[in-house]
């Protein structure tokens, strides 16, 4: 991809002159500049936004993305890339430019805009959420443990007993207490991922073993939701941070219950695909789905269907963003096939390549080939 025209903003932005006709590659590396995904992951230059747009003809919108300027400095910005149908939108293009366009490439607009002032706002705003669930932590656990021991002795007939009335007061006031308590952790994970905090303990981990615990854990908090385990597997041997794939696991069977709520059969199959060296999950629901309109944006903070909202269901809209987090600090990819009404699939994947096994005498092994 080639420059053909760009405004004065330009070579503020990029701390350098990117001359015309020259590609963006080639200024790139002249200059030592280099591109970096929010996650502080190098970009390849074979998927520049304008290169992404000009080969599939269609836009690419809201790409967040960190430039790393000659100087060191570093400007996050918000890219669009636009492919026009004609060159007729451009009347200043250069005349020695336009005999070859027609035939050869296509003219793409990128837009580039500075959003510092977003993301110090946006800081700002995660540093307050990290304080205030710190501070509510302590005494969330104190009121949840404190009913907890109620329940406790007057199960065991010490002191004053409970009766009926009281025990489900107290029950509902310690289930409270670890819903908030929850929601407090899965602020503190969303404020730690925004600021770069967030780090994965990998240890070698059994999938199947690790997927029947989560399935059982959480099969006995329904008798309405029937779930199923499907795995040719006896073990599957992979490096990775167990307790946050456990909770990738959690959050998304928890969600087909929720999103379930007349009940029904929910799915887990895990596979090994020997080509690509990956552990692949599928869950399946037959719940209420999830509404086309709102499919685009599922994996952003915040974001639930309209159809669960009309429904009163309660949720935070954090959950998903934070399993593809997760997913993807695994080096794995998460999606989703969903239609409103019939219900949900989503899809992960786990790399299984140095996967580890374990042979007698707790002896551990290293494999270059899928586990």
């Amino acid at each position: 991809m080639r420059l053909l025209m760009a405004n004065d903003a330009a070579a503020v932005l990029w701390g350098a002159e990117w001359p015309r006709g020259q590609p963006q590659e080639e200024f790139l590396h002249q200059h030592g500049i280099l591109l970096f995904t929010p996650t502080g992951q190098p970009l390849p230059l074979d998927d520049l936004t304008g290169s992404r747009a000009m080969a599939s003809g269609e836009p690419v919108l809201y790409r967040q993305l960190v430039i790393r300027r000659p100087d060191g400095t570093r400007l996050p910005v918000m890219v669009d890339a636009i492919p026009f149908t004609s060159l007729s939108l451009l009347p200043r293009l250069p005349q020695e430019m336009t005999p070859a366009l027609p035939s050869a490439e296509r003219v793409v607009l990128v837009v580039y805009q500075d959003v510092s002032a977003l993301k110090e706002a946006e800081r700002l705003k995660d540093q307050f959420i990290s304080l205030a669930t710190h501070e509510l932590r302590t005494p969330l656990t104190i009121v949840a443990g404190y009913a907890d021991r109620l329940l406790i002795r007057a199960a065991r007939g010490k002191e004053h007993e409970l009766d009926d009335w009281q025990r489900e007061m107290v029950q509902e006031m310690k289930q409270a207490s670890w819903h908030l308590a929850s929601l407090t952790e899965e602020l503190l994970d969303v404020t730690r991922v925004q600021a770069g905090q967030f780090q994965l303990e990998r240890r070698s981990t059994d999938l199947v073993a690790l997927t029947r615990q989560v399935i059982e854990q959480i099969q006995a908090t329904t008798d309405r939701h029937q779930l199923t385990f499907h795995t040719s597997l006896a073990q599957l041997w992979v490096m990775i941070d167990s307790c946050r794939i456990e909770q990738v696991l959690s959050n998304l069977l928890s969600n087909a219950i929720k999103y379930s709520p007349e009940g029904g059969p929910i799915e887990i199959t895990l596979k090994e695909h020997a080509e690509t060296h990956e552990a692949r999950f599928r869950i399946r629901d037959q719940g209420m789905g999830i509404p086309r309109v709102q499919q685009a944006h599922l994996f952003g903070r915040f974001v639930r269907g309209e159809n669960v909202r009309v429904a009163g269901i309660r949720g935070t809209g954090l959950g998903l963003y934070l399993c593809r987090e997760l997913i993807e600090r695994h080096g794995g990819q998460i999606s989703f096939e969903s239609e409103e009404g019939v219900g949900s699939t989503f899809f992960f994947s786990l790399p299984c390549t140095k996967a580890v096994y374990q042979e007698k005498g707790n002896t551990l092994h290293e494999r270059t080939d899928s586990a």
